[in-house]
């Protein structure tokens, strides 16, 4: 089952480092499906073809994997402060 798209919205929240992690998709997703590929239990293809966030908070255990996702996204659509 997949989520509706928010375009410009935060997925999630963690801690990296002690420092709060914040990963905010944006508009620009041309949904090519590497994030999803790179990180399957955070990020999913919607039915409108853009990526989406399974959760809102994003795990420890997760943080190496959207960062992942957040560098080889093609057009800079996923943004990780």
């Amino acid at each position: 089952m997949n989520k509706p798209r928010q375009t410009g919205h935060t997925v999630g929240t963690n801690i990296k480092g002690g420092i709060p992690m914040q990963v905010h998709v944006n508009g620009e997703c041309i949904g090519c499906g590497m994030c999803a590929s790179v990180c399957p239990n955070e990020f999913f293809m919607t039915d409108g073809g853009t990526a989406a966030a399974f959760s809102p908070e994003v795990g420890p255990d997760l943080a190496d994997q959207v960062q992942a996702a957040a560098d080889g996204c093609p057009v800079s659509a996923i943004e990780v402060r």
